[in-house]
């Protein structure tokens, strides 16, 4: 059995830095580079992963279903998988980084911190939107954005004009929005003296005649407007006007839509769903196509009905395009059932 020799009295314990500088030269700098080498990834991965971590309110906006958060290197194309997360993670995220929004049921307090933390916007898409044209106000420190989409929003002719004359748009979507052709110096205005070139206005009031007025006025721009009239010019479309006059073509519960022959109490066709919409507003032309006689459409919000209205068809053309349902209630009413 071996034992340890103990060094000569007077002589020094050897240390860990005899034995390392007693090792060759080339084992030294190969042990060193391997060191520094694991130390530098290591530190690397920990920046990625520290860097990747969004803030506060991109993950409260990410926690309701359906809202997306784009960074301005959403659009850029990747040398390799993962490139960009990689490079992300190095520059880290931040507010300022986030170029586009994508969001549902917005309120007028959404937008107000919207404009504080993500003042670099380049799109906005807000769907089925609870904002008001108050609420549209707030946006005013976003300068950039160029591509505003208020589809399915109860925003009008007085919101057209305020964005057209805020932002520098290049797109602006008014699906199912309640504009009219009110709207249509202000858009023209966008067209002539800024960016704007394109417009969706399907499912509104806008009607075929001006939609057609404005592509002839700036044919040379290459301007796209795009209007389901264009297919379906005898669809109907529906609205909601509230008892206190306000309209609306939303209601985030339950409801019943349907239309019967005049008289005939039983047989009547309903559909029901919840989140009502413009989109479930509009009847287009082909499910009326071989109808004839006065019918009645209905609406039905949670347990309270709207007066019917009555729309002749002759040969499967309407005796109008545009109706309206009236409620016996205010909207907050109807909302608290």
């Amino acid at each position: 059995m071996s034992e340890s020799v103990a060094p000569p009295n007077g002589l020094p314990r050897r240390t860990w830095k005899q034995w390392w500088r007693e090792r060759p030269r080339w084992m030294r700098i190969v042990l060193w580079t391997v060191l520094i080498s694991v130390s530098l990834q290591i530190l690397i991965a920990i920046r990625i992963v520290v860097g990747l971590r969004e803030t506060a309110e991109v993950a409260a906006l990410k926690r309701i279903s359906g809202n997306h958060v784009f960074y301005s290197d959403h659009r850029n194309h990747e040398a390799f998988p993962g490139q960009k997360k990689l490079f992300a993670g190095l520059k880290g995220r931040s507010n300022w980084d986030v170029e586009g929004l994508s969001l549902i049921l917005v309120t007028d307090e959404d937008l107000k911190q919207i404009s504080t933390h993500f003042p670099n916007l380049k799109f906005l898409w807000l769907d089925h939107s609870n904002a008001t044209l108050n609420g549209l106000k707030y946006l005013r420190p976003c300068r950039d954005i160029n591509d505003l989409n208020l589809t399915d929003s109860d925003l009008g002719d007085d919101a057209v004009e305020f964005v057209t004359e805020t932002f520098p748009l290049e797109s602006l979507t008014l699906d199912g929005a309640l504009i009219t052709d009110a709207c249509g110096p202000a858009i023209a205005k966008a067209i002539e003296t800024g960016k704007l070139r394109t417009v969706h206005v399907s499912r509104t009031e806008f009607s075929l005649d001006a939609v057609k007025e404005l592509r002839a006025r700036f044919v040379d721009k290459g301007v796209y407007i795009a209007t389901e009239k264009d297919s379906f010019a005898d669809g109907i479309l529906g609205s909601i006007r509230w008892s206190d006059g306000s309209r609306s073509n939303r209601f985030q519960k339950n409801y019943q839509l349907g239309y019967r022959t005049v008289g005939d109490s039983k047989n009547i066709e309903t559909y029901n769903s919840i989140l009502l919409t413009r989109c479930a507003l509009w009847w287009p032309p082909q499910n009326m196509r071989s109808k004839t006689g006065k019918f009645e459409f209905t609406l039905t919000l949670g347990k309270i009905e709207a007066k019917p209205v009555e729309v002749e068809y002759v040969d499967g053309r309407p005796s109008k395009t545009v109706i309206e349902f009236q409620m016996p209630v205010t909207q907050d009413e109807a909302s608290r059932q």
